[in-house]
């Protein structure tokens, strides 16, 4: 008899753990709030396209190329998030690099030499930019819009920057409230205090 209720027991814990962790699956980076905006796609033969047309501040923005030329095509990494797009943000009407609007935004701190990319014909190729330098985060993006750029050449023998064609994605919104910097408490004589990070 004890056996039977110790097995049962075992049993209804197992299930309770792996039900706790199904709950702790979610996706990294993604804000509380489930995101209904919808996704967005540029025209052309070589498109850019996104999972979402607003993002919170802290929210992950996924971005994809598409290529439908006959063609392989080429583009640098190293950009935004140590991907092959560049972010930009809009400013009086002017669209500036985030490199320049919002220091350590997006930033790529990949300590590997920069690569040139080849996106297939009928390829596509996805990146997901954050505004963390060093993880998600660090930073928080800015409220306003922004658009994704591609710079790609053609021919991996001919990378100046005359041989490129520059495709734009959408634009996109980031919108909402960024959240409250956690504050931190020095401990007291008790130790019952949040240490200092």
């Amino acid at each position: 008899m004890f056996r039977r209720h110790f097995h049962l027991i075992c049993f209804s814990l197992s299930v309770f753990l792996l039900a706790g962790c199904g709950v702790a699956g979610t996706d990294v980076g993604t804000s509380t709030m489930q995101n209904t905006s919808p996704t967005t796609v540029s025209n052309g033969p070589v498109s850019i396209a996104t999972n979402h047309s607003e993002y919170a501040p802290t929210d992950i923005i996924q971005a994809t190329v598409t290529n439908k030329l006959t063609k392989p095509i080429y583009a640098f990494d190293h950009q935004a998030s140590c991907s092959i797009f560049s972010l930009q943000f809009q400013r009086s009407g002017q669209w500036i690099p985030i490199s320049q609007s919002q220091p350590g935004v997006a930033g790529c701190a990949r300590g590997t030499a920069t690569g040139l990319i080849a996106i297939q014909p009928g390829a596509s190729y996805t990146a997901h930019i954050m505004a963390g330098y060093l993880r998600q985060g660090d930073h928080h993006f800015s409220l306003g819009k922004y658009r994704l750029v591609l710079a790609y050449t053609l021919s991996p023998a001919h990378t100046d920057v005359l041989s490129f064609t520059t495709v734009y994605s959408v634009t996109i919104s980031i919108v909402g409230n960024v959240a409250p910097e956690p504050t931190h408490q020095v401990p007291n004589a008790k130790g019952t205090g949040s240490p200092e990070r």
